[in-house]
């Protein structure tokens, strides 16, 4: 018997380590996740030679209004709740 178990019951309260997320679909999924209650999304951000992973991270989270409703750039709750790490899949 299979049960029908929705995102909602899924990821509420748990912590996601999501690569891609600077992207847009990225960036979709880390909305839908931070509306489902994510206790905290670790998004792993890779440098680049113009950006640092700090401004890359500002760029795409907090001066993104699809953000503005999770408090980013002025709620200090989105800092505790989307978490950017440093790191490079393909290394």
């Amino acid at each position: 018997m299979s049960q029908n178990i929705s995102i909602y019951q899924c990821f509420r309260g748990k912590r996601v380590l999501l690569s891609g997320a600077t992207g847009f679909l990225g960036k979709a999924i880390v909305e839908r996740l931070l509306a489902v209650e994510v206790a905290q999304v670790y998004v792993l951000i890779r440098a680049s030679l113009r950006q640092s992973v700090s401004e890359r991270w500002r760029q795409s989270f907090e001066e993104d209004p699809l953000f503005a409703p999770y408090g980013a750039g002025s709620d200090p709750a989105f800092v505790d709740r989307v978490i950017p790490v440093e790191g490079d899949v393909g290394k």
